[in-house]
């Protein structure tokens, strides 16, 4: 039985990959300067947007194959332990990534929780090979970006907000753009609700240099922290 559904999660992966290919993402504004601020700022008003997901980067058709490939690989062999700090590895070994259940209240929800990390984990490897990212050089130990996102009762998402800067603006950016993409749910759960029926979850992004083929471009380990508030 875990097979099967590890096999459909695989295969609902590899599909939205594919719906990539025919799709075009807006462009995002890399010249403009996040401001240096500790405290936590509204990053955009998302009450406008359609319900329906953005469409994510566009990869190559060559990236996209090898991503659905190593997607099946990596979920069909591995078990997501649903408790607060355990770790579900992703990704591949040149490209690693980890997801981690923050809080009680996520591992109960994990499911829901893990949805929503594989599309941010996906667009944020497709983002991680534009040059200005990989072209970064990262302290040993950043420290997370940390957002936090509102869902309306239906899933949709409504608003960002910026709690906690990595430190290069380049990082930031790319983590807000892939929330904006890929932080949606269907059907979520009512029991994860907050009072007013709407949904916030705190969502840490941490990036490390992992290797360089030629000393000026970078792979990464990406690590996503999800907690439900």
């Amino acid at each position: 039985m875990r097979l099967a559904v590890s096999r459909l999660r695989a295969a609902a992966l590899a599909a939205v990959l594919a719906a990539a290919a025919s799709g075009c993402a807006p462009a995002e504004n890399p010249g403009v300067p996040l401001p240096d601020s500790a405290s936590p700022r509204i990053v955009t008003e998302l009450s406008t947007i359609s319900s329906t997901p953005i469409a994510p980067s566009v990869p190559s058709p060559t990236a996209a194959r090898a991503l659905a490939s190593n997607s099946a690989e990596n979920t069909s062999s591995r078990r997501f332990e649903e408790m607060p700090g355990m770790i579900h590895h992703v990704g591949t070994g040149r490209e690693p990534g980890e997801e981690v259940l923050l809080d009680a209240k996520a591992a109960q929800f994990a499911t829901f929780c893990r949805d929503i990390m594989d599309h941010l984990f996906i667009q944020l490897q497709l983002m991680e090979h534009d040059d200005q990212i990989s072209r970064l050089k990262l302290p040993e130990d950043p420290p997370p970006v940390i957002i936090t996102a509102t869902l309306d009762q239906s899933g949709k998402l409504t608003e960002l907000v910026l709690e906690q800067h990595s430190g290069k603006a380049a990082i930031d950016r790319m983590m807000i753009a892939a929330c904006k993409r890929a932080v949606w749910a269907k059907n979520p759960p009512l029991d994860a609700a907050t009072l007013n029926g709407t949904y916030r979850l705190r969502i840490e992004g941490r990036f490390v240099n992992l290797s360089s083929m030629d000393g000026r471009t970078w792979t990464f380990r990406t690590t996503i922290g999800m907690a439900i508030l």
